[in-house]
């Protein structure tokens, strides 16, 4: 590599092309073998919302677009939540199309690593247009794509298409001009698509810093403004959505409690990520390699890992002094996560409720970072014996910490040698310390590899590869062949049953047994209980969820908090109002549960039961009673004294209602019910989550009242005489803007690749 250098420009230059593509093909063909089990639908991610919240809606999502359809509102999901509408689910974003060619498993793990391959190649074309060398480019792309913040992204349908589009949409801006701006429009456009507007918001900083940096403030603020015009264009469709539901929400309602925002600030502690790169254990393990530290951090924190490769950060703190910008943007960065934990209150106030995590500020922290590292690359490439020397004293720093280690523990080359045999979680302490020195010793040879790689950048790629290899374990995937059928319990219940999910959903209780290792064996117990995930590929519905996202309706998520409060008879006296054919619970008095048990199995030494819940209540049903109670709080407590769900419906207001009517449910779709109603005039209930979006009406077009009915479900005010009634929403908005979007999208691509002659 020293003979490229020293050799004549243009032989040179060809030199270092050459080994760039050998690099690249290198790093690509790595990803390519990561990749491949989960691209053919073998493996796949499954940490936190990967599980948690994404894999059951797009579940539901993929087979409604096979049926030509985007609903407004998902009726599988806590009786029909916004779909639409809810930018966790993406339900307008073009590789949707994948699930219309590739079986569900491949196409819903290809969006998360082509995005992760797109981040990769959109860093490294950012680098470029930044003006910077070419051989530093791929560190820059490495960091971004292979560091904490990017590999915990992979938990995130919706945030790594923002981490992956916003790179692009910087080089755009970098490069300026008609063609910049154009591509800086799509980019922005696809990553709102993506529907994470915090991560987004946060990301004009570093968009503006790039357009006035190179080129001033008036022409910068001009091309940021019309490349901002031309992405809300593309990103119009779900802008309207989320629009037309987010006054109905929790987010947009009641926002965030300061104590929230709180529980996912960076600690201060979690600085030595830095240097180290999984200090305080591995997210996904509940054995000796357990997250340890849940003193100082409650859950497992929402960016599992601030390190950027040693080889990173020794490279971001050369270039640190010349390129002051970027550096103060990631110092910014560190010190805004941590000061939302400080002063949570304001930061919920400042942003109306809607910011929760002060963690993605380190979204600034991880994108300068990775341009640091690259530009760090290039200038230690130009420097001398001084900064040979002083990465060298570097070096000493965790090479003696790891010597004082290896002296307090002794016994640690047995541990070493015992790493791979499965060990209890009591063993945690003694395999903390051996995970540390490890680290330190690591992190010595690479600063002191480091030093004598000063002018062989191909060498630095390679470093920080090895660097980066210890996050392996954030890298977490299970096997599909488990969730591919039905679970054994769903066998016992009709098809599409509603089941009622009454078990703990993040953490393994205090309960379970030291044989449980990892997460993915708690994954697999939990498919085995009939989980949303994968339960809702096999055609099962939920009527009851806890509101992880801040999309539900309020009444609807005050309602899953009340349910949750009540003894075991009114519980299972709500469950039945609200349909559900089946339960699933580890109650410590089973005694006390008044249902028909079906199934009990036990694991890891907790036992979990399903039951069966007898007469559910139908889609649709005309009560004998209807009733005012304004109170929800008193709603709930009284409706759980009703065994029998048809008999009192509760309203917030008078309505006047006659018993005895007939009706006849004609035709439901997620967006649309119709039914036929003969009565005396009153209330008609349906089993759906009540939204302002919904219209009531008659076929004569006569518009009918709409209102909360118990408590959060929807009620339909019919008046006496025999109807057809039609309960909709209409989608003429989001078709507006669908066309709005398309046509701005061409219209971008044209200006994009247009050249005159």
């Amino acid at each position: 590599m020293a003979a490229i250098l020293d050799a004549a420009p243009g032989q040179g230059e060809t030199r270092a092309r050459r080994e760039e593509r050998l690099l690249l093909t290198l790093l690509v063909a790595l990803w390519f073998a990561l990749t491949l089990p989960l691209a053919s639908g073998q493996r796949t991610l499954f940490q936190r919302d990967v599980f948690g919240l994404h894999l059951p809606r797009k579940a539901f999502g993929a087979a409604e677009l096979a049926a030509g359809r985007i609903p407004a509102v998902d009726p599988g999901w806590a009786l029909g939540q916004p779909f639409r509408g809810d930018p966790n689910v993406l339900p307008f974003y073009p590789d949707n199309l994948l699930y219309l060619a590739l079986p569900f498993w491949s196409a819903f793990n290809l969006h998360y690593l082509l995005h992760w391959l797109l981040g990769f190649f959109g860093m490294r074309a950012l680098f470029l247009a930044l003006g910077r060398p070419r051989r530093a480019a791929l560190v820059a792309a490495l960091t971004w794509a292979g560091c904490g913040f990017g590999l915990s992204l992979l938990t995130f349908y919706n945030l790594v298409v923002v981490a992956a589009w916003w790179p692009w949409a910087m080089a755009g801006l970098a490069r300026g001009g008609r063609r910049g701006v154009a591509g800086a429009a799509l980019a922005l456009g696809f990553a709102l698509l993506g529907g994470e507007p915090v991560t987004a918001a946060l990301g004009l900083v570093p968009l503006a810093l790039v357009a006035f940096d190179r080129h001033g403030w008036r022409r910068g603020l001009a091309s940021l403004a019309a490349a901002g015009a031309g992405a809300l264009l593309v990103a119009a469709p779900q802008l309207v959505a989320t629009a037309r539901v987010i006054g109905f929400t929790t987010r947009g309602t009641w926002g965030v409690a300061p104590a929230q925002v709180g529980r996912f600030a960076l600690h201060p502690v979690r600085l030595v990520e830095l240097l180290l790169p999984l200090p305080f254990g591995w997210p996904t393990r509940f054995d000796r390699f357990d997250f340890w530290s849940l003193d100082l951090f409650p859950l497992v924190p929402f960016v599992m890992s601030l390190h950027l490769g040693i080889v990173g950060l020794a490279a971001a703190v050369v270039a640190a002094r010349r390129q002051r910008g970027l550096a103060i943007l990631a110092a910014a960065g560190l010190a805004a996560a941590w000061l939302g934990g400080v002063a949570p209150g304001l930061l919920a106030r400042a942003s109306a409720g809607l910011f929760r995590y002060p963690e993605k500020f380190l979204f600034w922290f991880a994108l300068a970072g990775a341009l640091l590292a690259g530009a760090g690359t290039e200038q230690l490439a130009l420097t001398g014996w001084r900064t040979r020397r002083k990465l060298l004293l570097s070096a000493l720093g965790p090479l003696l910490l790891a010597v004082a280690g290896m002296i307090a523990f002794p016994e640690l080359s047995r541990l070493f040698a015992s790493w791979m045999t499965p060990a209890p979680k009591p063993h945690a302490p003694a395999t903390q310390a051996g995970l540390l020195i490890a680290g330190l010793l690591s992190a010595a040879l690479l600063l002191a590899a480091l030093a004598f790689a000063r002018r062989r950048p191909g060498v630095v790629v390679l470093l920080q590869l090895a660097a980066l290899a210890p996050l392996a374990p954030l890298w977490a995937t299970v096997p599909v062949a488990p969730f591919r059928a039905p679970a054994e319990w769903q066998q016992l219940l009709p098809p599409g049953a509603a089941v009622a999910h009454f078990v703990p959903t993040a953490e393994p209780p205090p309960a379970f047994d030291l044989t449980l290792q990892s997460m993915g064996e708690l994954v697999w117990l939990r498919a085995r209980e009939l989980d949303p995930a994968p339960g809702r590929l096999h055609g099962l519905s939920y009527p009851i969820a806890p509101d992880t996202a801040g999309i539900f309706s309020p009444l609807s998520a005050r309602l899953d908090v009340e349910i949750r409060r009540l003894d075991w008879p009114r519980r299972a006296a709500w469950l039945r109002r609200l349909g559900a054919d089946a339960l699933v619970e580890r109650a410590s008095d089973p005694a006390r549960v008044p249902l028909p048990q079906l199934a009990a199995h036990t694991e890891f030494g907790v036992e979990t039961r399903l039951r069966a819940i007898p007469e559910p209540a139908p889609l649709l049903r005309w009560p004998r009673r209807v009733e005012m109670e304004p109170d929800p709080h008193a709603a709930v407590a009284r409706l759980g004294e009703e065994r029998d769900p048809l008999a009192l419906a509760l309203v917030p207001e008078a309505v006047a209602h006659e018993p005895g009517a007939t009706v006849t449910l004609v035709a439901a779709a997620p967006d649309r019910i119709e039914a036929e109603v003969s009565g005396d005039g009153g209330l008609l209930v349906v089993r759906r989550a009540f939204l302002p979006l919904y219209r009531a009406g008659t076929a004569e077009g006569e518009p009918l009242p709409t209102l909360p009915a118990d408590v959060a479900l929807l009620g339909v005010v019919v008046p006496p005489g025999s109807h057809r009634i039609t309960i909709a929403i209409d989608s003429v908005p989001e078709r507006v803007a669908g066309l709005l979007a398309v046509l701005a999208a061409l219209g971008l691509l044209a200006l994009l690749t247009w050249r005159p002659r």
